[in-house]
Order: C-alpha cells, then sequence, then structure tokens
C-alpha cells in the first residue's frame, strides 16, 4: 500500500479497486476516532460526537428491554413451551454483577402460563413461576438502570440548559424532555426489587404487585422514549457522517495521520471495484433513455451517499450548509458523451422546514423562480408520462416518470437554452428524493422556445439533478442537492468556472433562497401551487405502489392538497418566527 496515495478515492490500484473512509470504521478504531474527535472540537461538535456515544449505550439498554419484554410475553402467551437448547441473548442479561441471570437449564422447565384477570404476568402454574419471576425482576432492574441513564444524558446533552448542549432541532429536544417528565411520574416512589440472597430456599427474590404495576406501565412510555433517542440518533448521524465527516478526511490532521500510521488507517478504509463504480457513470446510452430505470436509482444512492470525489468548496457555520465541488468527469463519461464538460456540485445541510412540505413545493413554479431567477416557464403539460412501471421491450425494467422540459436563460450573448428530463419523484430508503436526469434522446423539436408568440429552437443543454429530503422533525430536514450541468455549446466548455460560479452562489445564497421562497408560499396558503403538487403526489404514490416502500404514517404525503394545506398550516407562525430570527443571522 502506497502512503496517502492509495486511499484518495479516484485513486485505483493495480488490482483494480479504490479505497475511501467509511465513517463507522473512522469512530470504531480508538485511534482513528481521537483524530476525529480532536477535529470536531475545531468544529465546536465534539459534544455531538459525545452524545452520540451516549446515544449508543441508551439504546443498548433499549434493546435489552425489548428482548426481554418479548420474553415474558411469549411466556405468557405460549399454551405450549417450546424447547431451549440455545439460551435467548435476553436470556442471559445481567444488569450488573449482582443482577441475576436466566440460565438455559431455568428455561427447560418452563410449562404452560396462564394470566391473571388483571392480565398481569402472574398466575403461571407451579414450575414456570419462579423463571417468569426472575425475568420480571430483571425487567424492572433493567428499567430503573434505564431511568437513571436517561436522567444522566438528558441533563448533559438534550435539555437547554445542558452542560454538553447538542445541535439537534428543538422539537425532539422537547418531545425528549417531555416523554422523560412522564417516565419519572410513572417511576415516581418506585423502589428497586429486595433481593436477598441468603434467603434459605434459595431464591431469587421477588416483586411486588406494586412494583410490577410501575413496570408494566412504563413498558409503552420507554417504548415511545425509544423512538425520540433514534430520532436523536439520526439527526446526530446526519451532521456528523454527512457534514463534518467529510471535511474531516480532507483536513491536514487525517492525512498527516495517515501517512504515519498507513496500517491504522488501512483498517478503516472500504475496498470497493472500480469496475462497479464506473458502470455507475453516466454514459451516452443512459442518458438517452427516456424514462428511470435502475441506474437512475443506483447512482442516486451513490452519489449521494459517497462525499470522496468532492472537494469542499464552503462551509458555513451559521446555517450549517458545506458545499462541494467535483470534475463532472468523475460521474459522468464526457468522452463518450460527447456534449463537453459537466460541472459539478453538492450542497449538504439543514432546513427549518419539514421534509414533507419541502416535497410538496420544490417542483412548482413559484418555489423554483424564485430560486431560479434564470429559469423560465412554458406553462406546458409534461411532454409525457407512464405511472405504471414496468420492462420496455428492450428489456429495460423502468419506474413510474415524467418526462418533461424546463429553459434556462444564460443571457446575451448565450441565450435560451432548452433541457428535456425524465423526472421521478418519492419516497425511498428513509427519504424523500427527485431524480431529474437529463435526457439526449427524443424529437429535436421538443427544443423549442416560444416567446412574443415567436418559436425559436434553443440549444440544448443537459442537466442531472438528485435532490433528497430526510425527516427530522415537524420543522426540520436534512437535505442533499447534487446537480451535475452541461450548459451546451461553446460554454460547456467553461465547465470548471461555472462549477466555481455555481459554488459560490450556493454558498452565499441557497439556503437563504430556499426559506424565502417556502416561506412566501406558506403564508399566501399554498397559492398557485397545487397542480405541481398533484403532479408530485401521484408519481409519489405510484412509485410507492410500484416498489412496495412503506412510509412511516407520521410523515407521510397528504394524498390531496387540501389536507396538505392542513397538515401545515402550523408553518405559518413558524415563517413568522424565521423571519424574525434573521437580522440575528445575519449579525453572527
Amino acid at each position: 500500500m502506497k502512503r496517502s496515495g492509495s486511499i484518495k478515492h479516484t485513486q485505483v490500484t493495480q488490482h483494480g479497486f479504490y479505497y475511501r473512509p467509511l465513517f463507522e470504521k473512522v469512530i470504531q478504531n480508538d485511534a482513528t476516532k481521537a483524530v476525529f474527535r480532536k477535529f470536531c472540537q475545531t468544529q465546536f461538535v465534539e459534544e455531538s460526537l459525545e452524545c452520540l456515544e451516549e446515544v449508543e449505550k441508551v439504546i443498548k439498554n433499549f434493546k435489552e428491554h425489548e428482548q426481554l419484554v418479548t420474553t415474558l410475553n411469549e411466556m405468557c402467551t405460549s399454551a405450549t413451551p417450546t424447547p431451549v437448547d440455545e439460551p435467548r441473548s435476553s436470556m442471559d442479561l445481567i444488569v450488573d454483577d449482582k443482577d441475576i441471570a436466566i440460565h438455559p437449564e431455568d428455561s427447560k422447565s418452563v410449562t404452560s402460563p396462564t394470566l391473571e384477570k388483571d392480565g398481569s404476568f402472574l398466575g403461571f402454574l407451579t414450575g414456570s413461576h419462579k423463571n417468569k419471576e426472575k425475568i420480571e425482576i430483571s425487567i424492572a432492574k433493567l428499567q430503573k438502570k434505564i431511568v437513571e441513564e436517561l436522567n444522566n444524558f438528558v441533563g448533559t446533552f438534550i435539555k437547554e440548559d445542558a452542560p454538553k448542549q447538542t445541535n439537534i432541532d428543538s422539537y425532539s429536544r422537547k418531545q425528549v424532555c417531555k416523554q422523560l417528565l412522564d417516565i419519572e411520574k410513572v417511576y415516581g416512589t418506585a423502589q428497586t426489587p429486595h433481593t436477598d440472597d441468603n434467603t434459605s430456599n434459595g431464591s431469587s427474590g421477588s416483586i411486588t404487585s406494586t412494583q410490577l404495576q410501575t413496570s408494566k406501565t412504563l413498558l409503552p412510555l420507554i417504548e415511545e422514549m425509544q423512538t425520540h433517542i433514534l430520532n436523536v440518533e439520526c439527526q446526530l448521524l446526519l451532521l456528523l457522517k454527512t457534514d463534518v465527516f467529510p471535511r474531516f478526511i480532507r483536513h491536514p490532521e487525517w492525512k498527516t495521520f495517515v501517512d504515519e500510521n498507513p496500517k491504522i488507517a488501512k483498517t478503516c478504509l472500504q475496498e470497493e471495484d472500480a469496475n462497479l463504480i464506473a458502470q455507475l457513470r453516466y454514459k451516452k446510452e443512459h442518458l438517452e433513455r427516456l424514462y428511470t430505470t435502475d441506474h437512475d436509482l443506483k447512482f442516486l444512492d451513490f452519489v449521494t451517499e459517497d462525499q470522496a470525489c468532492y472537494e469542499l468548496a464552503s462551509h458555513d457555520t451559521t446555517t450549517g450548509l458545506s458545499v462541494y465541488i467535483s470534475k463532472g468527469n468523475d460521474f459522468v463519461d464526457e468522452k463518450d458523451i460527447g456534449n463537453g464538460g459537466f460541472s459539478c456540485l453538492k450542497a449538504i445541510g439543514y432546513l427549518p422546514i419539514p421534509a414533507e412540505a419541502m416535497f410538496g413545493v420544490f417542483l412548482s413554479e413559484r418555489f423554483n423562480t424564485a430560486l431560479h431567477p434564470n429559469m423560465i416557464f412554458d406553462k406546458v403539460d409534461y411532454l409525457e408520462s407512464d405511472m405504471n412501471g414496468g420492462v420496455k421491450e428492450n428489456g429495460d425494467k423502468y419506474y413510474p416518470y415524467r418526462l418533461g422540459r424546463g429553459h434556462f436563460d444564460f443571457k446575451f450573448p448565450f441565450g435560451v437554452r432548452t433541457t428535456m428530463n425524465v423526472v421521478t419523484n418519492s419516497y425511498y430508503k428513509g427519504r424523500y428524493f427527485s431524480i431529474s436526469r437529463g435526457s439526449l434522446g427524443g424529437d429535436y423539436s421538443h427544443y423549442l422556445h416560444t416567446k412574443d408568440g415567436k418559436v425559436k429552437k434553443t440549444t440544448r443543454f443537459c442537466t442531472l439533478s438528485f435532490m433528497c429530503y430526510t425527516p427530522i422533525s415537524p420543522t426540520k430536514c436534512h437535505f442533499i442537492h447534487v446537480t451535475m450541468l452541461n450548459p451546451g455549446g461553446i460554454l460547456s466548455r467553461l465547465s470548471s468556472l461555472l462549477t466555481k460560479k455555481m459554488a459560490a452562489d450556493f454558498g452565499e445564497q441557497y439556503h437563504q433562497n430556499v426559506v424565502d421562497a417556502v416561506s412566501k408560499i406558506v403564508k399566501s396558503d399554498f397559492e398557485g401551487i397545487e397542480k405541481e403538487y398533484n403532479s408530485v403526489v401521484e408519481s409519489y404514490i405510484a412509485f410507492l405502489k410500484y416498489t412496495n416502500e412503506k412510509v412511516e404514517k407520521s410523515i407521510q404525503m397528504p394524498e390531496t392538497f387540501e389536507a396538505f394545506k392542513q397538515k401545515f398550516n402550523y408553518l405559518k407562525e413558524h415563517c413568522d418566527k424565521l423571519e424574525k430570527l434573521r437580522p440575528q443571522q445575519k449579525k453572527k
């Protein structure tokens, strides 16, 4: 292995593989994690890394609790016991040295249980009562440990005045604190089950009916808290993995560590087949397809997740927006396509808008006109669409899609240029997404623009846009926006300059322009976007039906425009607060 060169993303080895650092491996290794922690300190996010470490401990206890409860429920509902050859992990749980573990030989004596009239976990036949009681005691003890750890965790990282208050949205912060209060009210004066190791009959102790009832009441509260904590974990991972980590692997501290510790660094690298990655690059045959394929979805995963191909162009500490640039040829085979150079830009950050609301407005003319002043709308419908999905005559599997066109005015002397794009919008792998992939196929008569009653043939340009909105809370989402642009004609020779200009525009204006555009739409009661919203929802539903993808109920898109307006009516007040905060943000 070469020292630092062989871990560069674009460096292909003689065996046909390239390497890239993986976040998960870096934070699992003590040496590399120490380097990452030092970088986090310089970015003022060390508390987020510490919080993530504590979250993992809390979630581990939640999972052990869930396993024990499942075991107990099975004992209470199963009429015929199943012989146990190997102990289940939940049966081997030991909270501390004095806790009682359930051993394999105990589980074999379980006999048919019966439930009391009040539905409690009592009423086992004599042979199984001892095993059931041990599990009940373990559950109660684990709940005590969970409550104590939650108090420490919330007091240290989550509360408003926490000494290491971490960077999560206010809604999630309030939900965690409220849930902890509810748990404490129930837990109240509940005491740890008394155990007496010196009892003459060797009994492991007993649990009182009051303690048992408290333990039962805590079950749904702990389950709901687990959901809130998982949401916190998601936010921490989005921050550290998609924002901080890409900047870390380009920092001199990491490069120095790699040079000095190549063997340790290599354990944190993902070895990937360069040939497989090369297959994801867009070629002419991909851009000539007038429908969305598996290739587009695979590319969506790759281009939004991978960071190593990009160079950091700017990072705004106020908004958290990071902008990256890359050579278009890393993702598009410019030689095969033959249209000149592509510029490539990637923006990552957060928006104070829920993901579903962003997904509902981002294709509207009002939103795009505000965000892209040079965009021109012809007031025409999509050229064609297929909301069923299926298999083409050539054997290609395709997804529900629409084929549309857009115009950009590049100003004198370049004029208006036209792009035809295949568009698919829906929910996939935990996030809302949009693929708008330029097409170089079809009838050239589509490349016409009408102005002042005159129809004019335009220059064809090609854009590939991949957008993802990950739900976080009713007032926040995480977004990734990847754009690759080939403006056509002589402008395609200036792709590197266009990339830098786009990066500068994104860094200075993108975040605030998005918030302003959405705020105006929200405060106008979503006026003028109904047609586009219905198109988005139709595509969303069609894709879910075709792929059997599931969406959590709380973040599902409303199927009607009126339901959408009603669901997000609260954003009017939220947007007013954002406007009041803006002067303070500018001062920062």
